[in-house]
C-alpha cells in the first residue's frame, strides 16, 4: 500500500521520456523486498533466535518475551527484505549511467567489505552475519551480471545496423 502511494505521488513527477526506464524499476522493487522477508524468515531469523536462546543458557534462565521478539523479528525481516533490493538499486544506478558494470567488477572487493560491513550492523552472531554476507554478495554478482546484460543490449541498440 505505501509502495502504491508512493508511485501515485512520484509518477507525475517524472518527465514522460524517463517514465519508461523509471516504471521497470518502480515495480521491481516488491518482489525482492518479499524474497528477503521470506529468508530472512526461513534462514536468517531461525538462526539468529538459536543463538540467543542457547547463549550462556546453563547459566542463566532464557525467557523471551513476546514484545522484544517481536521486535526483533520484526527488524530482521525489514533489513533483510530491504537488503534483498540492492540488484535493483544497482540496476537503476546503472541504467542511469552513474556506473557502469565494469567499474562494479573491478571494485568488487569493496562490495564484499560493504556486504560484510552490512551484515555486522544487523542483529545476530556470527553464524547469521555469514548467513547475510553470503546472499548480499550473490545478490550484489547477479545485479552487476543484469546491469551488463543490459549494457549490452542498450549498445546494440545503439549501434547503427
Amino acid at each position: 500500500m505505501i509502495l502504491l502511494q508512493a508511485y501515485g505521488f512520484f509518477i507525475p513527477a517524472i518527465a514522460s521520456q524517463h517514465r519508461r526506464q523509471v516504471l521497470p524499476v518502480m515495480f521491481a522493487i516488491p518482489g525482492p523486498f518479499a524474497l528477503g522477508v521470506a529468508f530472512g524468515y526461513a534462514v536468517v531469523l531461525p538462526a539468529a533466535l538459536h543463538f540467543f536462546q542457547n547463549f550462556n543458557s546453563d547459566q542463566f534462565n532464557v525467557l523471551v518475551q513476546a514484545g522484544p521478539y517481536y521486535k526483533f523479528a520484526a527488524t530482521v525481516l525489514l533489513a533483510m527484505g530491504l537488503l534483498f533490493q540492492i540488484p535493483v538499486a544497482i540496476i537503476a544506478i546503472t541504467r542511469a549511467g552513474v556506473v557502469t558494470a565494469r567499474q562494479l567488477r573491478r571494485n568488487r572487493r569493496y562490495a564484499v567489505l560493504a556486504c560484510g560491513l552490512v551484515a555486522a550492523v544487523l542483529p545476530g552472531d556470527a553464524i547469521t552475519m555469514l548467513l547475510e554476507v553470503l546472499p548480499l554478495y550473490m545478490l550484489f554478482e547477479l545485479s552487476v551480471l543484469i546491469a551488463g546484460i543490459f549494457e549490452r543490449r542498450a549498445a546494440r541498440r545503439a549501434s547503427p545496423a
